[in-house]
């Protein structure tokens, strides 16, 4: 059974690591000045996918973790509850399961953020448009007021 979990949890981080490449592709696409929308979009659906898949062995795992909290008597499924009642080598192997997944896990939500960001940018710049300093502005009044005269 404990077997079973670790492998749910391996399973989980090798799509963790895909949803951490698409995040990285998302952001890559983002620095672009040149945003292709539907580039953004396809990137976006795919993840959204791998969420799903990882949504679905979450599910799995959960399933797993209610049977051993059952079958061993545990108030709780943590790492401190099951210690004593598996052996430690799959202990071992479970912390390092949950840590590597906790790791990719950190690198995604800095990505989202440094995302996040980006997008905040690119909107704040598509909404003011061209900046015009004041110079310009007075030039340009100069200019019109000088056809105007001239007329």
């Amino acid at each position: 059974m404990i077997r079973d979990l670790i492998d749910n949890y391996i399973k989980q981080e090798k799509i963790y690591q895909k949803i951490e490449l698409s995040s990285i592709q998302q952001t890559l696409l983002l620095q672009n000045q040149t945003l292709d929308p539907l580039m953004i979009k396809e990137v976006l659906q795919q993840r959204q996918a791998l969420m799903d898949d990882v949504a679905a062995i979450n599910e799995e795992a959960k399933k797993i973790q209610e049977k051993m909290k059952r079958d061993y008597g545990l108030k709780s499924f943590t790492v401190s509850e099951i210690e004593g009642v598996v052996n430690n080598i799959d202990l071992l192997e479970l912390k390092q399961a949950l840590e590597n997944m906790s790791e990719v896990l950190k690198q995604i939500s800095q990505n989202d953020l440094r995302n996040q960001t980006l997008m905040r940018q690119a909107a704040a710049e598509s909404h003011t448009g061209p900046s015009v300093s004041n110079q310009q502005a007075t030039n340009a009044y100069r200019q019109s007021m000088d056809r105007k005269n001239s007329q």
